[in-house]
This record gives structure tokens, C-alpha cells and sequence, in this order.
């Protein structure tokens, strides 16, 4: 019997630990009906990098029509800027290559510090 993941949601932290995560963009999050983009905003979309591995993947934060960062944080990149976010959640999913891939949801983001490493 194969262990089936999809679909299976625990928290991000679980992966991560507690560290912080460098924010390295913003973006609005769109809905799509019947695979197409609409002008319709739902929230917007975080991409972040883990401060160990340098892994990077996007978090989406529903309901939120701005950044929380200020955009004139954003531009500029001499500052890296630190995030965490609340009741982070990660969920196995199939992408379109057929492979087990995971996205990730919060409630909310925050700036923190920045961590000692």
C-alpha cells in the first residue's frame, strides 16, 4: 500500500522551525475562474527565501489587498528585509509535471528583526 500525500496540510514551522525567512518580493495574488486570470484581487503572494538553505518559495496571505511591507522597502535591496507569518500552513499538491509540490498559506506576515545566524 503507497502512502498517499496530496492533499495533506501540517505547518510550516514543522519544516522550517521557528527561524525567519527573507522577504524577497511581493506580488498582488489574482483569482482564476476556468484557468483564466481575472481583475479580481484575492490576496497577495510573498516570495521568501529560508535563511539556512536558501530555498525559496511564495506564501499567500488571502484577503490582503496591499503589501504589508512597504513598497519602498521592497525596492530597496541593500536592506534585507525579515518576515515570519501566522498560522502558516503547507499542503502537498500534484503540479502540472505530474510531481508532488507544495504551497503554502498564512493569515497574516510580520517584519522581524534581523536573526542571528
Amino acid at each position: 500500500m503507497a502512502l498517499n500525500l496530496i492533499g495533506v496540510e501540517f505547518p510550516l514551522e514543522s519544516i522550517i522551525g521557528a527561524a525567519p525567512l527573507r522577504l524577497l518580493g511581493a506580488d498582488k495574488l489574482y483569482e482564476y475562474q476556468n484557468g483564466n486570470k481575472t481583475d479580481t484581487q484575492i490576496g497577495m503572494k510573498y516570495t521568501v527565501g529560508e535563511i539556512l538553505t536558501f530555498q525559496k518559495f511564495a506564501v499567500k496571505v488571502m484577503g490582503q489587498n496591499e503589501s504589508a511591507i512597504p513598497v519602498e522597502r521592497l525596492q530597496d535591496k541593500s536592506k534585507p528585509i525579515y518576515v515570519t507569518f501566522k498560522d502558516a500552513v503547507a499542503r502537498t499538491y500534484r503540479n502540472n509535471d505530474n510531481e508532488l509540490d507544495v504551497s503554502v498559506r498564512a493569515s497574516a506576515i510580520s517584519e522581524v528583526k534581523e536573526p542571528k545566524v
